[in-house]
């Protein structure tokens, strides 16, 4: 198990994460993998098992929920890999998406009349984890930033499930965002989190659950993309 996600030979895609970099799998002569053609992401940083079955658990219970709640997410397998150490690594298997497809680059081909249905899907999302909140147990956040989106077969689909963002039997806190930081790229924002205390940053993941805020995040990220649209989309967020 342990060479099947570490030896492979690999391309690295479009995109940098705060916590991964997706790579394909690419074939070779020499070698058969179940994994060629599918997107790898390995997660800095390794943890203990106890660590590593409650990640695994809360990433899995975050998918569960989205499903339930009618919200499409991407097909993601999470694996831990155990490390020369005795520690674990995360690693998540999903297919592949079209890097044009990805909301962030999505946004700035399509027309204004793509660009509004897509605002209009967004919107949905957010009235539907509203709506799960107040009828389940466990509760559910997101980030509506666009690189965490992509176009699938027509309907905004959720395609990056870390950090999981769910409070219930485990909810996410501080050191689940910082253990798991990528080095690179040092981004203003990353330099923020980690200069952030714990509690301060546990205050940022509250309100990822919160329907207004995520509302207004949603609100700026695609009046960057489309600012003509801005007063449209404005009066469709009402």
């Amino acid at each position: 198990m342990n060479n099947l996600f570490t030896k492979n030979k690999v391309k690295k895609l479009p995109g940098k994460g705060w916590f991964t970099r997706p790579l394909l799998v690419l074939k070779t002569k020499s070698k058969k993998s179940r994994l060629v053609g599918k997107v790898l992401k390995k997660y800095k940083g390794t943890m203990t098992a106890k660590e590593g079955v409650r990640l695994k658990r809360m990433i899995n219970s975050y998918l569960n929920c989205f499903l339930i709640a009618n919200i499409p997410v991407l097909e993601t397998r999470s694996v831990l890999v155990p490390t020369k150490n005795g520690k674990y690594r995360l690693f998540q298997v999903q297919p592949p998406v079209p890097n044009e497809l990805v909301l962030s680059n999505y946004l700035t081909t399509c027309s204004k009349e793509q660009a509004i249905d897509v605002f209009k899907q967004m919107k949905q999302i957010i009235q539907k984890i509203e709506n799960f909140n107040t009828t389940h147990q466990e509760k559910i956040g997101m980030d509506p930033k666009p690189s965490n989106f992509a176009m699938q077969n027509g309907k905004v689909t959720l395609i990056d499930l870390y950090p999981p963002q769910i409070k219930g039997k485990d909810e996410l806190k501080a050191d689940d965002l910082l253990k798991h930081l990528r080095n690179k790229p040092i981004t203003r924002a990353s330099l923020l989190l980690k200069r952030l205390t714990r509690e301060v940053i546990n205050q940022k993941i509250e309100k990822h659950y919160e329907t207004d805020f995520l509302k207004g995040k949603m609100l700026w990220h695609f009046s960057s993309k489309w600012p003509e649209l801005t007063e449209q989309f404005r009066e469709l967020m009402k």
